[in-house]
């Protein structure tokens, strides 16, 4: 189901270019291997910043994941394979790869951390406090919240 969100969705306008078969190859293998891995470890990890928005000042967070982001994101794109040795090839794929997954893990909290800000009135009065009786207590819960966000 994400293969063809990514592929039909994210690139859908690049698999309407005739490629060859050895360009289809190259892209299904990116898609594959490098794609639809970095989505999901980034979905996976963002999944431990939700207890830090709920109960922790939102502004720290995003003052860290802002600068992470670019560095990230710049990173990812600056790189590139074209210019590399053959006896590379594998390093170089799995360090675009790294890069990708934090760029898009970044990208990702910085999503989760703007929709609790945005939703905040929503929430705010309850979702927190439940947390908080769960994990059986407020500092407790904070230094759990804290913790996932690292």
């Amino acid at each position: 189901m994400l293969k063809q969100f990514v592929r039909n969705v994210i690139l859908g306008r690049f698999y309407e270019i005739a490629l060859s078969t050895d360009e289809r190859k190259l892209a299904d293998d990116a898609v594959n291997h490098k794609y639809i891995r970095a989505i999901r470890q980034a979905s996976f990890f963002s999944i431990l910043l939700i207890p830090s928005l709920l109960l922790l000042d939102t502004e720290i967070v995003v003052s860290i994941l802002i600068p992470t982001t670019m560095v990230a994101g710049t990173a990812w794109f600056a790189i590139s394979l074209a210019a590399m040795k053959q006896k590379f090839e594998k390093f170089g794929t799995e360090l675009t790869t790294d890069l990708f997954v934090a760029f898009t893990l970044s990208l990702m909290m910085l999503f989760l951390a703007a929709l609790a800000s945005l939703t905040m009135e929503f929430w705010k009065p309850d979702i927190p406090n439940m947390i908080v009786e769960v994990i059986g207590g407020e500092p407790r819960a904070k230094a759990i919240a804290a913790g996932l966000a690292m």
